[in-house]
């Protein structure tokens, strides 16, 4: 059964399989994260608890920088993802989770596809 779920992952486990380099990092970005942390989740398809990063990756990139352990992330999968975390049903429990602003935020509309997507495969 496919399941979309909210949970915490550590930067370091993933940051190799990313193909960016700190100069191509939005230097805007950093700062912001320096002094507010990541507030939105990441979002990456999971199998076998490998993760595919579909928005998100200079915050994963960012984040390993400076040396945070938890990035804030929404993983999904056609199967289980293999990962523990907060069960997304609905899009409601995105807003729930991360709070409204997220609603403008490029990873809610993805969030919105994938949860039509899982749906329609759970019938």
């Amino acid at each position: 059964m496919s399941e979309i779920i909210y949970t915490k992952i550590n930067p370091k486990n993933y940051v190799e399989d990313i193909n960016l380099t700190i100069s191509n990092i939005d230097k805007r970005l950093v700062e912001h994260i320096k002094k507010d942390g990541i507030k939105f989740p990441v979002l990456g398809f999971c199998n076998n608890k490998i993760i595919k990063f579909i928005v998100g990756t200079q915050r994963i990139v960012i984040a390993f920088k400076l040396g945070l352990t938890e990035v804030p992330a929404i993983l999904y999968s056609y199967d289980k993802t293999g990962f523990d975390g907060e069960v997304i049903s609905e899009l409601n429990d995105v807003v729930k989770l991360c709070g409204k602003d997220i609603i403008n935020e490029p990873v809610y509309n993805e969030v919105r596809g994938i949860c039509n997507r899982i749906r329609m495969l759970n019938g």
